[in-house]
């Protein structure tokens, strides 16, 4: 266990001089580089490295007891990334120590790390996981169904670097930026934890980098607004606008006039919200 190195950022391939296979060659020389220079993003101590072919995780932190997987990827590292079982992953999103994901790409021509991030446990929702179509009769694993993970789907927030284009983030701004997520995992039922990453969607898409504690709660605002008039028209009641909840919407007027879209992406989250309440209702009226 290495806390205090610097970080080097060339795979060393000679690790992997005994295998033929691509895909092995770079797993081992991917595993071998996290273990020497990849700390927890949680507490910033060392990891530790699980025995090879273990379901699910491939590192532990002994002090914090974070898990985390690993997945790598040479070149660009594209709006999605391939993980394991559908079922399994919808398990995990239910599970108390799911591992968070350590994404890793590089330079095929010079083996250099270009970007490594790690997306927290607590940012993996239902809506960022993709079935796959099951395998052919044909293949070894016939009618086996994988996953991706849509990664345009998560909030900036939720992708931690540690090298981004390149270039090495200091441990302290990696574990400082940790810590302001951690949130994620006191919100209680998957359904609110959903509802709360589909915010911070929102709010990396309107283009600010900072926000007043009032403009979070008026774009909350915003789609409440929105998602009452959905529902009474759903419930066939009609709604009235508040003057004290159009005061809320205020000091987003300049957002709203500089992007329009500001308001299809409220509506859309508030379209979800209602879907859901919905869908409540409809459960509860359908039980005898």
């Amino acid at each position: 266990m290495r806390y205090d190195c610097a970080m080097n950022t060339r795979l060393d391939m000679t690790l992997a001089r005994e295998y033929r296979s691509p895909s092995q060659r770079i797993r081992v020389v991917t595993e071998a580089w996290v273990g020497s220079n990849v700390y927890c993003a949680s507490c910033g101590r060392g990891l530790t490295s699980y025995e090879a072919n273990r379901p699910v995780a491939d590192f532990n932190c002994p002090s914090c007891n974070e898990e985390y997987e690993l997945k790598s990827k040479k070149g660009a590292l594209g709006k999605k990334v391939v993980d394991g079982a559908y079922a399994t992953m919808l398990t995990r999103l239910e599970s108390a120590n799911s591992p968070s994901l350590f994404l890793l790409t590089y330079q095929p021509a010079t083996f250099e790390v270009r970007n490594f991030f790690v997306v927290p446990s607590h940012f993996f929702v239902a809506d960022i996981i993709e079935r796959r179509p099951p395998l052919p009769p044909s293949a070894r694993r016939a009618g086996w169904v994988g996953c991706n993970v849509i990664l345009e789907g998560i909030p900036a927030s939720g992708r931690i670097f540690y090298v981004q284009d390149g270039h090495v983030r200091s441990r302290d701004s990696v574990v400082s930026q940790w810590g302001k997520t951690v949130f994620l995992r006191d919100t209680g039922e998957s359904d609110a934890r959903t509802w709360t990453v589909d915010i911070m969607r929102c709010l990396d898409r309107i283009g600010k980098t900072d926000f007043t504690l009032d403009e979070v709660y008026a774009f909350e605002e915003l789609i409440a607004e929105l998602g009452a008039v959905l529902l009474g028209a759903h419930l066939g009641y009609a709604t009235e606008p508040r003057p004290d909840h159009v005061a809320y919407l205020a000091s987003w007027r300049k957002a709203l006039e500089d992007d329009p879209k500001v308001m299809w992406r409220a509506a859309t989250a508030a379209s979800k919200a209602v879907a859901y309440l919905t869908g409540k209702v409809d459960d509860r009226r359908s039980k005898p």
